[in-house]
């Protein structure tokens, strides 16, 4: 069976390499990016891994940063 993972800064450099290194080791890994600063061209690149990413949504205020939902 494999592993089920959640990673989060996987379009950054080093999160890239662990995304592609738990992939290339058969994990089912699910990457998470903020909103606004997904690079296209590694989200792609991950996809074709088989990398499924998903991109949270969330609002930012001077007091509090709150989750709204994913996509």
């Amino acid at each position: 069976m494999a592993d089920n993972v959640v990673l989060a800064g996987a379009i950054g450099n080093l999160g890239g390499r662990i995304a592609r290194a738990l992939s290339n080791r058969g994990a089912n890994v699910v990457a998470l990016t903020r909103s606004g600063t997904s690079d296209e061209r590694k989200r792609k690149a991950l996809e074709s891994l088989g990398v499924k990413v998903r991109t949270l949504i969330y609002v930012s205020s001077t007091r509090q940063e709150s989750l709204v939902g994913f996509k």
